[in-house]
């Protein structure tokens, strides 16, 4: 099911870069990467950086106990972040 409202209309939210990995969370926010940066679309429609990423980010997931997964490329490596 679609956490947008029947008969929404796209809106930009911002230039932050390629805007890679989207992520829908248990909670219902947006999480997204881009411009080296983890970033989060609250309920409300607020952006902001949940995280930095300096080395790249990609591939967000959220695992079934609701922790933010990510591929960072640049390190190497697969995080996880606890809540």
């Amino acid at each position: 099911q679609s956490p947008l409202a029947k008969g929404a209309k796209p809106k930009l939210e911002g230039e932050v870069g390629a805007g890679e990995g989207p992520a829908w969370s248990p909670d219902g926010e947006l999480y997204f990467s881009g411009g080296g940066n983890i970033w989060k679309r609250g309920k409300g429609g607020k952006v902001e950086v949940f995280r930095k990423a300096p080395n790249g980010a990609n591939g967000l997931l959220f695992d079934p106990q609701g922790r933010l997964v990510a591929c960072e490329p640049g390190n190497r490596r697969v995080t996880r972040t606890e809540k």
